[in-house]
């Protein structure tokens, strides 16, 4: 009987060839974090690219409408674009749920305006607002906190411990955006006090 020898594998090296002889088709793009899916995904959440396949998407013309598509390699594309897709569509999905959930949750459970030691919501209260003009005007550091209590009647709602806890948190506060700013950290967002 006469053995036929078997053609070698895609990838492996035939006994007696050198490397350069053996076509990788594949290509070794890295797709995870690549800038080509995240471009494919902002062409997708702007509109460009319709979410739904109607069957008139073009997919040739969506690879060469960035350089960076293109770069990713045409041999996988049409892969990677369907589970893309349908990424996208399950996270909006997901999305579209929570938000729902979220809307229901609100409807159900009002906002609290006590906390759960019986004394009013500190965010938003009229006491946090004086506090503010308070340190903006710098009697947190020539008053002492016992006085400075006593001398708004919004900061009677809430205990000496308590409003001494708010004056810490509100110079820690100061002091990190303050170094934001110095640093250049807030990214051009515009920083409370």
């Amino acid at each position: 009987m006469d053995r036929q020898k078997k053609p070698p594998r895609k990838g492996v090296e035939a006994k007696g060839k050198s490397k350069s002889v053996i076509d990788l088709t594949e290509s070794k793009y890295e797709w995870r974090n690549s800038k080509a899916k995240e471009k494919l995904t902002e062409l997708f959440l702007n509109g460009t690219i319709p979410m739904e396949d109607d069957g008139t998407t073009d997919l040739k013309q969506i690879f060469y409408m960035d350089e960076e598509i293109t770069k990713s390699g045409w041999d996988r594309f049409k892969d990677r674009f369907r589970s893309l897709r349908e990424q996208l569509h399950r996270e909006s999905d997901r999305a579209e749920d929570d938000f729902l959930a979220f809307q229901n949750f609100a409807a159900n459970h009002k906002a609290s305006t006590f906390t759960e030691r019986g004394y009013a919501e500190w965010e938003g209260s009229e006491a946090q607002k004086q506090l503010q003009d308070d340190m903006d005007a710098d009697k947190h550091k020539t008053t002492r906190p016992k006085d400075l209590h006593e001398s708004h009647e919004s900061y009677e709602d809430f205990p000496l411990e308590v409003f001494r806890g708010h004056i810490s948190q509100e110079e820690r506060t100061r002091k990190y955006y303050h170094t934001l700013r110095e640093k250049g950290k807030s990214q051009g967002k515009p920083l409370n006090r």
